[in-house]
């Protein structure tokens, strides 16, 4: 009977391993975070000196070695961003509308502006529809204010009489502010703008001289201004191109090729190629510009 009894236990401890259940142990599930919104900060300045001041594909120091810095401020929320921008152009007398007070003959009524600074200042935001790498879209919509400080605006009142006590230049007042409003649609890294300005007409003075009644306009021919900017394409390494077509009413229409050559991480020299085509009072010009670009971005605040 307990040899029995020995036999039924040896078979039961034979035949438990065989009945034990192995159930996996999963790791323990960590809770779903919300992903938390957070506000962005950061400053961009980009300073450049060339050759000459290239803007809206004219020259904004009359074909003379010049300066710009470009200033930014952005705060990020998601996909939308809120900026503002304060630029600075060297800027040289704009003789191109009439003749220049310099000249020996001033015809009656002739008027021109000196000025050696440009101020552009920007205040707008952006959305980005897809951001995801260079497929990303983003619109954007701003305030453009146009400045410059100690501008004058000049007349001829006397005669055109050399070595005449009777010749008069008379400043007839500051150049006035102009104002627009600017929509760009960044689309995969082709860029469209359009900026709108608020007034294209020019302020008007009138004067008399010897019985002569004369009428002429003054301060800055501005309208409206439509930009295509291409993509950044790559040569090799170091090199890198980019295109420009623009069409500036009451002013003319351009084309520029850029070539960059990369220094460093914040240094671009860049060889600038333009033909401007004039219209009205402005002359037609082409050539080559040489600039050399120093770049610096703040860390990000959040």
């Amino acid at each position: 009977m307990a040899s029995n009894r020995k036999i039924i236990a040896l078979v039961v401890t034979m035949l438990q391993p065989a009945c034990w259940c192995y159930t996996a142990i999963q790791p323990p599930v960590q809770p779903i975070k919300s992903a938390k919104i957070t506000n962005a900060f950061d400053f961009i300045n980009t300073t450049a000196f060339g050759t000459d001041v290239l803007w809206r594909g004219t020259s904004l120091t009359q074909q003379q070695p010049g300066w710009s810095s470009n200033n930014t401020v952005r705060w990020t929320r998601r996909q939308l961003q809120n900026f503002l921008s304060l630029n600075m152009y060297s800027n040289g007398s704009d003789t191109s509308v009439t003749q220049g007070p310099t000249t020996a003959n001033g015809p009656l009524g002739n008027t021109t502006t000196i000025n050696y600074l440009m101020i552009e200042s920007k205040f707008g935001t952006s959305y980005t529809l897809n951001s995801s790498g260079k497929q990303k879209t983003t619109i954007s919509i701003n305030r453009s204010g146009y400045y410059w400080p100690g501008g004058k605006a000049w007349a001829w009142y006397g005669s055109e009489c050399a070595n005449s006590s009777e010749n008069q230049l008379s400043a007839i007042g500051s150049i006035e502010s102009l104002q627009g409003t600017e929509i760009s649609i960044d689309w995969r890294q082709f860029k469209l703008l359009y900026n709108i300005a608020d007034s294209s007409s020019q302020t008007t003075t009138t004067g008399s001289s010897d019985s002569t009644t004369f009428t002429g306009n003054y301060g800055k021919n501005w309208g409206n201004f439509l930009q295509l900017t291409t993509p950044l394409r790559s040569i090799n390494a170091f090199y890198d191109y980019q295109f420009e077509f623009g069409d500036w009413q009451n002013t003319g229409q351009y084309a520029q090729a850029n070539i960059l050559y990369t220094i460093n991480n914040r240094t671009t020299a860049i060889l600038k190629l333009y033909s401007f085509t004039g219209s009205g009072n402005y002359d037609s010009s082409s050539g080559a510009v040489g600039t050399i670009r120093f770049k610096y971005q703040s860390p990000i605040v959040r």
